[in-house]
C-alpha cells in the first residue's frame, strides 16, 4: 500500500496524468443471488444416482446459446487507471445466436446458428463448421419455431 502511496505522490509531483483514453466494456452479467456449490452438486449427484448416469458421460449433454451482437463499438472515455468504465449495449444491434451442445466426455455437437434477417442465405454459412446449419428470425433470437439439431436425434453426429 506504501508503494502504491508513492507512485501517487510521485505523479502529482512530476505532473505525470493518472487518467488514461479507455474503452467502455459490456457489463457482465451477474445473477442477484448466488447459490451456494455444495448444494447444487449435491442435488446433482442425486439427480445422476436417479437416473443411473454416475457412469455414463456419454449420456450427459450440456446445451447453451450465446447471442453474438456484431454492431457494438463502445465509446472511449477518460478515466482513472484504476477504475473500470461499463458501457450499456443497445438492443437495437443485430444478434447472431449460436447454439451449441456436448457431452461430458467432450465430444459436441456442430454448432447450430440463428441469424437476424427474412430469408436463409448460404453465405451466411461460408466457412462454417462441416456440419454445422442455421436459420433465420426477424431479431435474430432462437425461439420455439427455430427448428434446432434437437428436434430430430437420429441425424446427430457427435465429432
Amino acid at each position: 500500500m506504501a508503494v502504491q502511496g508513492a507512485f501517487a505522490k510521485a505523479s502529482i509531483q512530476f505532473g505525470v496524468p493518472t487518467t488514461s483514453l479507455r474503452q467502455r466494456y459490456p457489463l457482465p452479467f451477474c445473477p442477484k443471488k448466488k447459490k451456494p456449490l455444495t448444494t447444487y452438486f449435491k442435488e446433482l449427484e442425486n439427480v445422476l444416482h436417479k437416473h443411473s448416469l454416475m457412469d455414463k458421460p456419454q449420456h450427459i449433454y450440456n446445451v447453451d446459446e450465446k447471442g453474438l451482437q456484431t454492431e457494438h463499438s463502445p465509446p472511449f472515455v477518460v478515466g482513472c487507471r484504476e477504475t473500470t468504465t461499463p458501457a450499456i449495449t443497445s438492443a437495437r444491434t443485430a444478434t447472431t445466436t449460436v447454439i451449441g451442445c456436448g457431452n461430458a466426455l467432450g465430444a459436441q455437437i456442430p454448432p447450430y446458428f440463428v441469424f437476424k434477417g427474412e430469408r436463409m442465405r448460404e453465405e451466411l454459412l461460408e466457412g462454417r463448421t462441416p456440419g454445422a446449419e442455421g436459420t433465420v428470425t426477424p431479431t435474430g433470437w432462437s425461439n420455439r419455431e427455430v427448428p434446432i439439431w434437437t428436434s430430430n436425434p437420429s441425424s446427430l453426429r457427435l465429432q
